[in-house]
Order: structure tokens, then C-alpha cells, then sequence
């Protein structure tokens, strides 16, 4: 009877892994519009997966850490979909490589946001004036 057990859980082991399917890229071109292309580690660029991008308080990556030599992968994660920023909860942006990554979410995005979401996305440079308060930057102007 226990060697039935054994079996039933490969049996179900086997065809769940075939229900889940994931997709393998080599660069952002490999997947759907509604993802991006994640590499698992900054060590192992060449593969990555499909995942899809984020909505409202998923876990996010910066637009700006996109890795354009590596086929447009970003690591460990997708940015946010559009309409949506991402940030921590404090609205504040880290510098991308900064350990605050891990705690950035999707927010919906003011106009200003999607102004600097729509540029990055189309490669062009931007410019911040920032307004700083205490040492803390409290507001950050896109500069045309």
C-alpha cells in the first residue's frame, strides 16, 4: 500500500508540473507584451524567465535597471505595468542597486510618473531637480 502512495504522488507530482508552464527567454522579445524578462540573479544574465509585470502592490524593479546588453532583462523581477509606479510605500524612489528593492511595490502613478515612465521606456535620459528637506528629498521635478 505504501508503494501506491509513492506512485499516486509522482503521478500528481509529474502532472502538475506539466499544468504550470513557464516560459524561458533570452531577451524581452521572448515574451508576451503584458511581461518582461527576468533574469534569476546578477550572476546568470544569459537565461531568464517570463513573468508578468506588475499590478497594484505587486513587487517591482525599477524601469531604469532594465539591462539593455543582456537582451532587455531585468533582475529578479519585472517593473510595474503601465499606469502604475514603482516605489516604496513612503512614495520614495531608491537608486537602482540601493537594497531598498526588495521592499518597492506597484502604485498607481501620478502624472508626473507616467511622464518619467513613458521617457525611460523610450530611451531617453532624464533630469531631476530635487527638493530637499532635512536631508531627505521630499519632491523630484522631471527637468525638460
Amino acid at each position: 500500500m505504501k508503494w501506491y502512495s509513492a506512485v499516486a504522488a509522482i503521478v500528481f507530482f509529474i502532472s502538475t508540473m506539466a499544468l504550470v508552464h513557464v516560459q524561458s527567454c533570452l531577451s524581452e522579445s521572448d515574451c508576451k507584451e503584458d511581461e518582461c524578462c527576468a533574469a534569476p540573479h546578477p550572476k546568470a544574465l544569459k537565461y531568464g524567465t517570463c513573468l508578468k509585470l506588475g499590478k497594484e502592490r505587486d513587487a517591482c524593479t525599477l524601469l531604469e535597471t532594465k539591462l539593455v546588453n543582456y537582451g532587455g532583462k531585468y533582475v529578479r523581477g519585472c517593473p510595474c505595468r503601465f499606469g502604475f509606479t514603482c516605489r516604496s510605500a513612503r512614495g520614495l524612489k531608491p537608486l537602482p542597486g540601493s537594497l531598498a528593492i526588495f521592499t518597492l511595490k506597484c502604485y498607481k502613478a501620478t502624472p508626473a510618473e507616467l511622464e518619467e515612465a513613458t521617457k525611460i521606456s523610450e530611451g531617453e535620459e532624464v533630469f531631476y531637480e530635487e527638493i530637499i528637506e532635512d536631508g531627505k528629498v521630499i519632491e523630484k521635478k522631471i527637468i525638460d
